[in-house]
């Protein structure tokens, strides 16, 4: 009798079993951490158990779910996608979300990956010479500096100019014809025979 009971309330053969099946559907949300993939295809599985049926969940009600259950990360995109017109299909709706994580999570991962070398670019230079506080290459005032001078972009550091100078005399970027060591040795040369 209870083997009986419960094949006639848990299959979508009874009006009870269908109807929690729809209450299951409508109470589905996403899980913290929870690809989204995973939920559409929870959603799915609930929809393809009521095809066919009385209680069928309909278009309109699975993009009613899907527009109002997915956390608050994807609000923008879900606010483009309740205004296109016409509406996307659901298809196309679950599309566009799993897009917008994938884009989410290549952003953060490509955020991640470079955090480190952002740290390490305000601390110094690829390069590794004439950085950090005091006085770099080239020693007084026309040398390079780390915080607080000249930086190596032909700006004053931290100000965002990404414009790099180049020596005239030694064609090397990201340096001064005044901070030239080579022209300043070549001069240092010419002055010591002429004396």
């Amino acid at each position: 009798m209870w083997n009986m009971l419960e094949t006639s309330l848990d299959t979508t053969g009874s009006d009870i079993g269908r109807q929690d099946i729809l209450c299951q559907f409508r109470a589905c949300r996403p899980k913290d951490d929870e690809p989204l993939k995973a939920y559409f295809t929870k959603l799915s599985n609930y929809r393809i158990q009521l095809d066919h049926t009385d209680d069928a969940i309909t278009d309109q009600d699975f993009r009613t779910q899907i527009f109002t259950s997915p956390p608050s990360q994807y609000a923008m995109i879900l606010m483009v996608l309740k205004h296109r017109r016409p509406l996307p299909t659901p298809e196309e709706a679950m599309h566009d979300l799993l897009e917008e994580e994938t884009t989410a999570s290549l952003t953060k991962e490509l955020g991640d990956a470079s955090t480190g070398a952002a740290l390490f670019s305000q601390r110094g230079s690829y390069r590794g010479r004439g950085r950090g506080r005091g006085r770099g290459c080239g020693g007084g005032r026309g040398g390079r500096r780390g915080r607080g001078g000249r930086g190596e972009h032909g700006g004053n550091s931290g100000s965002g100019n990404s414009h790099k100078s180049m020596c005239t005399y030694c064609t090397i970027d990201s340096r001064t014809t005044d901070a030239c060591s080579k022209r300043k040795r070549a001069q240092e040369g010419g002055n010591n025979g002429n004396d």
